[in-house]
């Protein structure tokens, strides 16, 4: 029996099929080994996808309000009379609890009304039986952060009596923190102030460098030529003001 041998060849008119495409598609190279003693790095999650609509905002930060207190301070005394803002600072000072909000009256005084109402204020406040330093904050808010202007009258009116003369040293002491340019304008105005002929005389003397209150009268030396008090201060304090500075 004879045994025939058959090949396959293909056709003319069928192309050849390539040898990888018989075995498949070629595998993937294999990702390189980390060096030996290196610690596996930690895949990265994946990305979440992206929210769809707009993202709400969370509830401002407690900071970012305004401090309630603060501003009904301010606002009560803004414009009230003098009289009703002692009453006030004196009410909250018989409380320790309201120790900040005492603070906040004197600066918002100091800041906030006028050069003759801070000196009114200070007047009252420091008259005795109470305590000389008891406007301090009013004086150094005001000589802290007003304009040159307002603090040259502001220490005029203060080194004069009736004001006691430590509220004057602490309109000083708060002045003097100042910028230097705004020093040396501070400086040259109370040197014109001092040198305006004052009946022969200026702020180093202890008179007034300030016109009278009345037109045509002479100021007399110690006399109080503040603006009008609420209540008439007590004619002798105990301090003859003939400090010099």
């Amino acid at each position: 029996m004879t045994t025939r041998s058959f090949s396959f060849s293909p056709s003319p008119d069928q192309p050849e099929i390539p040898a990888h495409d018989a075995a498949g598609p070629p595998a993937p190279p294999m990702p390189p080994l980390p060096p030996v003693g290196a610690e596996p790095t930690a895949e990265a999650p994946p990305a979440r996808p992206a929210q769809e609509g707009p993202v709400r905002a969370g509830p401002a930060p407690q900071e970012q309000y305004a401090d309630p207190v603060h501003g009904l301070v301010h606002a009560a005394v803004a414009d009230r009379p003098l009289e009703e803002v002692v009453q006030l600072i004196t009410l909250l000072e018989q409380s320790p609890e309201y120790a900040r909000a005492t603070v906040d009256a004197l600066r918002a005084v100091g800041v906030d009304r006028s050069v003759e109402d801070v000196t009114r204020l200070v007047a009252l406040l420091t008259r005795p039986p109470r305590h000389p330093d008891s406007a301090d904050e009013a004086i150094r808010a005001a000589a802290e952060s007003r304009p040159v202007e307002d603090v040259t009258r502001l220490m005029a009116l203060l080194h004069r009596p009736p004001v006691e003369q430590h509220c004057a040293e602490e309109a000083v002491r708060a002045a003097a923190s100042r910028p230097v340019e705004e020093l040396v304008q501070l400086i040259g105005k109370l040197a014109q102030e001092q040198n305006v002929p004052t009946h022969g005389t200026g702020l180093l003397a202890g008179h007034s460098v300030l016109p009278s209150s009345q037109p045509g009268s002479a100021a007399q030396p110690g006399s109080a030529d503040l603006p009008a008090l609420a209540h008439e201060a007590p004619e002798d304090h105990g301090h003859a003001f003939s400090r010099r500075w």
